[in-house]
């Protein structure tokens, strides 16, 4: 070999030992050539993408190229290195599954996370395991309660007593029927062809007590923890039944109490002068909290009883602080609101159809942070008649919401593109339990999902 050739040669191995050794020395400290802003090169350091995501068998694209990775114990936690800063196109993707999409920023030296991914069928699979059509229906402990087209309520093949529902739950085997003249029939559904009269019961119990009060039942609620009593509501007290061991017991006076709530262990209330009442049912002690509210149509409370929630008829949502003792209009023109299951957030629907998420307090997850009074629109749902709405618990960033009869899953992550997808048309109701979702639909079909979530 010519001795200029081997020069050159020579020369240009050591230009690439030098590149390449660069390269991987820049590569081992986390940095990265941007050749994003080219011709203007720079140096920076890398990003990383956490994903955790379900179904775990789903597959991922970066800028609609597949991505592909070593699943380990964990194959639905995904960590994806060294990316030179700037926005990528994320998408998860399964056959038979919505996909979701998102756009993530990577930052120098910084994890960018997106950890409540939940893809959901695209095309959800219904049974249907009644030959009748219905008019409505209630989901107990024991199974299925519905109202059929004659007015008729019925379970498995006993007809309960009455023809509508006034208290049920799917965590109770007890449920409170009622006819036409509000004649209240109290039925164990483990014995569906026995019904007591609970009207006739608890005027004998209460007279037992010689209380001084002789109104009407106005209101029942199933205890928050004993399964066998259930809480009575008149118009001037509330009392607690054991229905096992038929048992009244005087919980404390309410005169002319405009609406109330029950928590996980105190009763909430308001008196006929505005003030808030709150009675513990683990202590049997009573507070009252002079807000000399007026108007008020209802009440929720927070899941941790921190903040109560009132809205009045003109639709005016305040929120009462026990913490600080302190009670703030929030907004107004609101129909209906509905608290997250960690209390910092509340889905408002206004009086004219629009939806949002208004933060309580500060709220971070997934590298995007709102702070408390920020405001979330949910642009897709707009202008629509709205029925019943769901935070899922086991999913908090995701919700369930009856749209122009249209049963609508949706996420709460406000990075673009937000994630939705319609379940199903024509949807009259819905109830959600351990995975599932039963409908009615419109014209009278009783619906079961097979495990729609998973």
């Amino acid at each position: 070999m010519p001795k200029k050739l081997r020069k050159l040669f020579l020369f240009v191995l050591t230009v690439i030992f030098v590149v390449v050794g660069a390269y991987l020395f820049l590569t081992a400290s986390g940095l990265v050539v941007n050749w994003k802003n080219w011709p203007h090169l720079s140096i920076t350091k890398t990003g990383d993408i956490a994903l955790k995501f379900s179904p775990a068998e789903a597959q991922i694209k970066i800028n609609q190229k597949p991505y592909h990775v070593n699943r380990g114990l964990f194959p639905g936690d995904i960590l994806i290195s060294k990316l030179t800063p700037g926005d990528y196109q994320i998408e998860i993707v399964k056959e038979g599954y919505q996909s979701w999409q998102k756009t993530l920023k990577v930052k120098p030296a910084e994890v960018t996370s997106a950890t409540h991914i939940r893809l959901f069928t695209s095309s959800p699979s219904w049974q249907s395991p009644l030959s009748e059509k219905i008019k409505d229906f209630w989901l107990t402990g024991e199974g299925l309660v519905y109202q059929t087209k004659k007015d008729e309520l019925k379970f498995n093949q006993f007809y309960l007593k009455g023809n509508k529902v006034i208290l049920s739950s799917s965590q109770s085997k007890l449920i409170i029927t009622a006819d036409t003249f509000d004649n209240y029939f109290l039925t164990n559904l483990e014995k569906p062809a026995t019904a007591i009269n609970f009207n006739e019961l608890f005027t004998s119990l209460r007279e037992q007590l010689k209380s001084a009060d002789s109104s009407l039942i106005k209101k029942t609620y199933f205890h928050p923890f004993s399964p066998t009593k259930i809480i009575i509501a008149t118009t001037n007290a509330f009392y607690a039944l054991d229905v096992e061991k038929i048992k009244l017991e005087f919980l404390t006076r309410a005169a002319q109490f405009k609406t109330a709530s029950i928590s996980s262990s105190e009763l909430f209330f308001i008196n006929k002068k505005g003030d808030l009442n709150i009675f513990n049912l683990v202590l049997k002690t009573a507070d009252i909290k002079a807000l000399h509210l007026q108007n008020i149509s209802f009440l929720k409370i927070a899941p941790d009883g921190t903040e109560i929630g009132f809205l009045t008829s003109e639709g005016e949502f305040l929120i009462f602080n026990r913490l600080n003792n302190e009670l703030k209009s929030l907004t107004k023109e609101i129909k209906d609101f509905y608290f997250s299951p960690e209390g910092k957030r509340v889905f408002l629907i206004s009086l004219n159809n629009k939806t949002f998420i208004f933060y309580l307090d500060n709220y971070e997850t997934d590298n995007y942070k709102n702070s408390a009074g920020d405001i979330l629109t949910i642009d897709f749902l707009q202008e629509q008649t709205f029925g019943q709405f769901n935070w899922l618990s086991d999913y908090p960033n995701n919700f369930l919401i009856l749209a122009d009869n249209k049963l609508i899953v949706s996420e709460t992550d406000p990075r673009p593109p937000l994630n939705w997808q319609v379940l199903e048309s024509g949807v009259k109701k819905y109830s959600f339990a351990d995975g599932k979702i039963y409908l009615l639909k419109e014209e009278g079909k009783f619906l079961q999902g097979n495990e729609i979530f998973f």
